[in-house]
């Protein structure tokens, strides 16, 4: 008896310990592995791929095959409770334009009125929210520059310690789900003249985990080393003592310069060199790992500005970064001036053989949706968008930055809709006439108006929002968004503090999307934007946005999807013309509360502070006039 009870205590002493195991430790051995022992030589004896993917976790690197062989808790999600747990708040309404309003018959009638294709959201659960900005610092940053100032012999170009005249920016960030962290490239300029008459421009990469605090010395592993190359980077590891720099073959350790190659033009003044306005996308491979990839633009020798792609986590050749300058016949200005190219991918454009940079594609021009794909190994750029005859006779084509001179440009990346709301969008009772058998594919992006007639600033920047939707091989611009402020103060060219419009550019800028959550909630959709956004051209900053999904779904709610895509192109025009007519007297609205404050600055004392307070009591009522005017000069 007393045996049997000692074997059954046994028995469950061992079950305890057996549960315990499996509730409390990593179901992912890779990461138990990696936190808790250190790398050996036995390592180094298991070749299998899965052998080295443990060698690799546990100096601190992304595992190979790390999308098939890890479970959920191998990975970090982008949304952390610094986004969920933030204060939003509902700064202005989102107003959008979208061609669905209306039937063709209607669109041939007459000249479409921005009234008629208007969409605001319909309820307070598809009100786009937004929390105030945080600056995303760089500690290391003029350190660091000085150094490779230095090391890659540009110092002859500027005065290296002249720290008066060097200003960072253009932030670009994008989730690395491999690595559980945000890659951020940011642009670094000497300007000892004017801010926006650089002499160069640098390109600074970062590492930020999922609360967005820069983690120093991280190590992004290479998409295309093999796993020889691994083994033998680790063995020369462990027999010189664990050197850190032993990694660099097979890694990129972070915060780095890239080591972009600058073409200095014969005969031309030193100035506009580098890279400029760097973006960062994400591409999914289906043959190796994913990766991401850098676009930027940059003089070149034959005096052209070109767009170039760059491929950071491929390994260098030479020492030399895989760079590529694209080229498109699309241009007839000489020399080419290419700038704003806003780079998403297809489907097809992650298939590609081993050894080749691969494809993306890239909104060429906003204004008529022209689109190119860009093959990487050679450079070359063709046109996939289609020529409508409607398109070349169309009116709204013809006019369609008439307002002044307010423009539509290239902002962030682009992304794909998010499956969970393209299944609600594409749900056979919002669409009419479209085939069980058709493929639609659909992005979202925020691009920038540019305005230069509105009264605040000599060049006026702000975003708006648009989705585009390809199906049958033709594209469509499906919405575009008037612009808002975020909510936000602009903060003056001059950096001194003041909000007031004046002489100089006023400008808010949308660099990138860098990740983009959406998941059905018990009462709708949850989704959570994360979006860097420079201030006048000052710094990079980070705002957090929710209910930009419900407010799609709202649209698609409202206007149901059609297969018949005739008059494309006077749609897209129609939205377009309307949504820059629309940010024009949202910038004029802008303007009057911002001029005020410089008004009122020479006040002081008791009168001052009181003028102030009026001036904010004014502010909203003025927007309200200026919003009535607008929507009885569009119905």
């Amino acid at each position: 008896m007393i045996r049997r009870t000692r074997r059954v205590v046994a028995f469950a002493v061992v079950l305890c310990l057996v549960l315990t195991s499996f509730f409390l430790l990593p179901k992912n051995p890779l990461m138990f592995l990696s936190k808790n022992m250190p790398l050996t030589y036995s390592d180094l004896a298991d070749t299998t791929r899965a052998g080295v993917g443990r060698s690799l976790q546990k100096v601190g690197l992304r595992p190979l095959g790390w999308k098939e062989t890890a479970d959920e808790s191998f990975f970090v999600s982008p949304v952390s409770d610094l986004v969920t747990e933030a204060q939003y708040s509902h700064s202005e309404d989102i107003v959008g334009y979208t061609s669905r309003k209306l039937t063709d018959e209607e669109f041939t009638k007459s000249q479409v009125q921005c009234g008629q294709i208007q969409y605001r959201s319909g309820s307070n659960n598809e009100r786009v929210e937004v929390t105030k900005p945080r600056v995303l610092e760089d500690p290391s940053g003029f350190h660091d520059l000085w150094n490779y100032l230095e090391q890659s012999g540009y110092s002859k170009l500027v005065k290296p310690q002249d720290a008066e005249h060097w200003y960072r920016f253009s932030g670009s960030a994008v989730w690395m789900p491999g690595d559980n962290c945000y890659l951020m490239v940011t642009r670094y300029i000497y300007a000892p003249t004017e801010r926006d008459v650089p002499v160069l421009s640098l390109c600074r990469l970062q590492a930020f985990d999922s609360k967005w605090a820069e983690i120093p010395g991280k190590r992004i592993r290479y998409v295309d080393v093999t796993s020889n190359k691994i083994l033998a980077a680790l063995r020369k590891y462990l027999r010189h003592d664990k050197d850190d720099s032993m990694l660099d073959a097979i890694s990129l350790k972070m915060p780095a310069f890239m080591d972009v190659p600058i073409q200095q033009v014969p005969g031309r003044k030193a100035v506009f060199l580098g890279p400029e306005d760097p973006r960062i996308v994400y591409r999914e491979n289906s043959l190796m790992e994913d990766e991401p990839i850098i676009t930027f633009n940059e003089l070149t020798e034959s005096k052209d500005r070109l767009i170039h792609a760059a491929f950071p986590l491929r390994k260098p050749v030479d020492g030399k970064l895989r760079v590529v300058a694209l080229r498109s016949s699309l241009s007839d200005r000489m020399p080419l001036v290419e700038k704003n190219w806003s780079p998403f991918f297809e489907r097809g454009d992650g298939d590609f053989q081993s050894g080749s940079l691969g494809f993306a594609h890239f909104i060429y021009d906003l204004g008529d949706i022209t689109i190119v794909r860009c093959d990487f190994d050679t450079g070359k750029c063709k046109q996939t968008s289609r020529e409508d005859e409607d398109k070349k006779d169309s009116e709204d084509g013809k006019t369609k930055n008439s307002l002044g001179k307010v423009f539509i440009r290239g902002g962030t990346n682009i992304v794909a809709v998010p499956e969970v709301l393209q299944r609600r969008i594409l749900r056979p009772k919002r669409t009419k006439g479209m085939s069980k058998n058709a493929e639609p594919e659909m992005w979202f992006g925020i691009s920038k108006t540019h305005d230069e007639e509105c009264s605040c600033g000599k060049s006026n920047y702000r975003p708006n929002m648009f989705i585009l939707y390809k199906n049958n091989g033709l594209y469509r611009m499906e919405m575009v968004t008037e612009s808002s402020n975020l909510g936000i103060d602009i903060t003056a060219w001059s950096a001194d503090g003041s909000t007031a419009c004046d002489g100089l550019p006023n400008v808010l800028s949308p660099n990138s999307i860098a990740f983009w959550s959406v998941h059905e909630g018990a009462f709708g959709l949850d989704d959570y934007l994360a979006l860097t956004i420079s201030l006048a051209d000052h710094d990079t900053q980070l705002v957090f946005l929710k209910g930009v999904a419900s407010y799609i779904d709202g649209l698609y709610r409202e206007n149901a999807i059609q297969a018949d895509d005739s008059l494309s192109a006077e749609r897209a025009a129609a939205v377009i013309r309307c949504a820059l007519q629309g940010s024009y007297s949202r910038c004029e609205a802008y303007a009057k509360t911002h001029k005020m404050f410089v008004e009122l600055s020479g006040e002081s004392g008791e009168s001052g502070e009181s003028a102030k307070a009026e001036n904010a009591e004014n502010a909203e009522k003025i927007e309200e006039d200026a919003a009535a005017a607008n929507a009885e000069k569009q119905a």
